[in-house]
């Protein structure tokens, strides 16, 4: 599949937005108190046993998980996957 760069940048703002809503509602659900994901259980885990910020465990394990990855080759990093990085560092690290 052959895309242009318009293309791109529109597949990118759309992926932006809709990972910035979820980051969104991770931080709502956080502070709701009402249950969270298995990786958001992990990310709380590893933030009160180390006195980490859970934003900087977050972003840790995510790039801990690319760089695996990569190496692995199991998946390519794709600008989906730098995008849900830059996501986790941007929202998750200004309200955690």
């Amino acid at each position: 599949m052959n895309q242009t760069r318009k293309d791109i940048v529109i597949h990118s703002a759309i992926a932006a937005a809709g990972l910035f809503c979820c980051g969104i509602g991770i931080y709502f659900t956080l502070q709701a108190n009402i249950g969270v994901s298995p990786w958001d259980v992990f990310h709380q885990g590893i933030s009160s046993h180390t006195g980490m910020l859970y934003g900087n465990v977050s972003v840790l394990t995510a790039l801990q998980t690319i760089c695996r990855w990569t190496k692995f080759d199991a998946a390519k990093v794709t600008h989906q996957s730098l995008l849900e990085t830059l996501r986790i560092l941007t929202g998750k690290h200004a309200y955690c």
